[in-house]
């Protein structure tokens, strides 16, 4: 979705005294915390959720619906390369991408072979589910599966839920930085190169086949999701 009608999207569903303010604050410092998967661990099961993946399951799920967060129309931005949406008793619960190139994140510059999630967005009426866990879980499930190096995910200090989430299936923190939604230096990974990352790496990629990764995700796979 092109910018100008993503603000008019915000606009009508936001107001534009909400709207300015929004774009106010994306011009404010925030303190960001970088996060790096150093296992996974599997999320109990929530009954009703289903999660499924790709852009087409995403525009399909968005018909009959209007005025979703901004999160829900990123499928044509450079570097969004994968998204997985949340389904819960049938509705539309929530969503997560997956970013992947030198450009595609606003706050990790990523090298080759690595990938963010981000753009995490669980519908208000449909928190406190743990969704937001299921979605990091099966994201990172679906990335290391494929061969993805090193998966981050950038959360705001203050997006506590958020951090929870992403702690709860193994991401640890690695370490923060501070700039504007709009501008600013990005974490560079680089400085993250050492010989105990190389072995961390492997650990990870072990736990993809353990009961936590593709073995877990085999007994919840159906035909157009993962049921959890």
């Amino acid at each position: 979705m092109p910018l100008l009608s993503r603000l008019m999207l915000r606009v009508r569903r936001d107001g534009l005294w909400s709207s300015l303010r929004g774009i106010r604050g994306a011009t404010r410092p925030e303190t960001l915390e970088i996060y790096r998967i150093e296992r996974l661990a599997a999320p109990a099961p929530t009954a009703g959720l289903e999660i499924q993946a790709g852009v087409e399951a995403l525009r399909r799920l968005r018909q009959g619906t209007s005025l979703l967060p901004d999160e829900f129309y990123c499928e044509d931005r450079p570097g969004f390369v994968q998204c997985f949406c949340a389904v819960s008793d049938g509705l539309l619960a929530g969503i997560i991408w997956v970013l992947e190139g030198h450009n595609a994140s606003r706050y990790i510059a990523l090298r080759e072979g690595e990938v963010e999630l981000g753009y995490l967005h669980v519908l208000e009426a449909m928190r406190g589910r743990g969704i937001a866990k299921h979605l990091y879980w099966r994201a990172a499930v679906d990335c290391l599966s494929n061969g993805a190096q090193a998966v981050y995910a950038a959360i705001a200090a203050e997006n506590h839920p958020s951090r929870k989430a992403a702690q709860a299936i193994g991401f640890k923190k690695i370490a923060e930085i501070r700039r504007t939604t709009l501008w600013g230096a990005k974490f560079r990974t680089e400085s993250l190169h050492c010989p105990e990352q190389e072995a961390s790496l492997g650990t990870r990629r072990a736990a993809v086949g353990d009961r936590s990764g593709e073995q877990q995700l085999g007994k919840y796979r159906v035909r157009t999701g993962e049921r959890l």
